[in-house]
């Protein structure tokens, strides 16, 4: 163990045996996640920090403080701004223009990556729209 492992761990515990994150909440079954890493090592994280670094993400990202949101879900009535169903598990996302930064709307997670998977083209969404009503009248055949 390092002198720097040892000032983030003062207990002198390998992370593994440590009951408390960094923050003081206990690793218990209601309050730790699990997950793989990239190297595929299972990392215990806090439930509680993660809510809490969570709180201004919005803010930092696109400039819209909670109240903002509040008042956007509420004019979309909460609901996604281009599929009018409810946001589902995941809160609606806040989308945004990639060049200005400016808010656009709250997403559900399928219309946003929808978006971004067209990478804010407005030219290919009509493409793809093009191509969906070309084969919705029949089935082409392929050569």
């Amino acid at each position: 163990m390092t002198t720097d492992d040892r000032a983030d761990n003062p207990q002198g515990r390998h992370w593994r045996e440590r009951t408390h994150c960094k923050n003081g909440h206990p690793f218990d079954e209601a309050n730790t996640k699990w997950i793989v890493d990239k190297k595929g090592r299972r990392i215990r994280i806090c439930r509680a920090c993660v809510r809490y670094r969570g709180r201004g993400f919005r803010e930092k990202l696109y400039g819209l403080s909670l109240d903002g949101y509040k008042r956007l879900l509420e004019e979309q009535g909460g609901l996604c701004a281009i599929c009018r169903g409810p946001s589902g598990r995941r809160a609606l996302g806040v989308d945004h223009d990639h060049t200005t930064g400016a808010v656009r709307g709250l997403l559900c997670s399928t219309c946003n990556s929808g978006l971004g998977g067209f990478r804010d083209d407005a030219g290919r969404l009509i493409d793809g729209i093009i191509y969906l009503n070309q084969h919705r009248r029949g089935v082409r055949e392929i050569s």
